[in-house]
Order: C-alpha cells, then structure tokens, then sequence
C-alpha cells in the first residue's frame, strides 16, 4: 500500500504516490475542507466547526447540506488514492495520519527538533505560503487561514 501525499504549502495538491499523479479534489470549498482537517489538532475537527469556517453566511440546514455535498466530492476524489484516510465519526470528521503524509504536519514535526537535519528538513518543506494564492471562500476561513499562516511562518 502506498501513502498519498498531500502539499499545503506554496498550494494545494493531493498527489497518488503509487503512479505519482495528481489527484483532483473538487471545488476550492472542498479543498479548503482538507486543509482544515489536514491542520487540526489530531486530525479531526466537528462537523459543526466545518460548517462554521466554510459556511458561516448560511443557516444551519444549508450547511449541512453543502458539508455533505462537499464530503461526497472529497469521497469521490479519494477515491482514486490507494488508501482512504477520510474518518466519518458521527460528529467528528478527519484524516487519519496512517493513511495520507501531509507536508505541513511533517514541517510542525520537524520544525519543533533541536535535530539541525530535522530543522534543515522543516526548512525545506515550507516551499511557500499555506495554500499559496488560494481564492476567496468564505470570510471565517479567510480568517482561520491568515491565523495558521501566521502561525506557520513563526516557527
């Protein structure tokens, strides 16, 4: 089994490390979905602060209708990888590290080493901005996003 490889940094790209090809993953809103699961603490968000950050201008229905919609595309994109790292836990949504690298959790990893190859490594993986020239997708993630990139570029 190979492990899909998902870059943050300088973009977004999900990539099938088995044949090395890019995999597509939807609308921006789907992707920004990943980003926020692939940066959650252990991997796993709600589904209500989902619906928060990429929803907020909606009443609570529609949200939950577009999260759904949203999760089938990411479902059918996923599809194509080898593994499927998606995790629909009732209430909680994530990616389970086992099953998908992602480049910005490997840089906090390495980031945080007294390790001067482990630094080196970090260093490397910040290939430019988290979801580098990413469009407009709803005002709280806009928000969520300019707060993790100015995390991310503090370390």
């Amino acid at each position: 089994m190979t492990i899909p490889r998902l870059y943050l940094f300088g973009g977004f790209l999900l990539v099938n490390q088995h044949n090395q090809t890019a995999v597509a993953v939807g609308s921006d809103r789907t992707r920004a979905l990943v980003s926020i699961l692939a940066l959650s603490p252990q991997g796993e968000t709600t589904r209500e602060n989902l619906m928060g950050l990429l929803w907020s201008d909606r009443h609570a229905d529609e949200s939950r209708n577009n999260l759904r919609t949203a999760l089938l595309a990411l479902l059918q994109a996923i599809s194509k990888l080898d593994t499927d790292p998606l995790v629909l836990n009732g209430r909680y949504v994530g990616l389970d590290s086992q099953l998908i690298n992602i480049d910005v959790r490997e840089f906090l990893e390495k980031s945080s080493s007294d390790d001067l190859s482990d630094l080196r490594k970090a260093a490397d993986l910040y290939t430019g901005a988290l979801l580098e020239g990413f469009a407009h997708v709803d005002s709280a993630f806009d928000n969520w996003l300019q707060e993790a990139r100015a995390d991310l570029a503090s370390r």
